[in-house]
């Protein structure tokens, strides 16, 4: 795997400081995150059935 030239979280960084330049109303900002919750439980319940432990 090929680790960015500014790190491995440099994507992330990007990605969150393209989130937080956003200027949301709070229900837009409570829609977001519950989205966000949303897609990784989601990635999580795919991990826990493919992973059973």
């Amino acid at each position: 795997m090929n680790i960015h030239k500014n790190g491995r979280a440099q994507h992330w960084h990007e990605f969150t400081g393209a989130l937080d330049a956003l200027e949301l109303e709070p229900e837009e900002d409570t829609r977001l995150i519950a989205g966000a919750e949303a897609a990784f439980a989601h990635v999580r319940a795919l991990v826990d059935a493919n992973f059973a432990r």
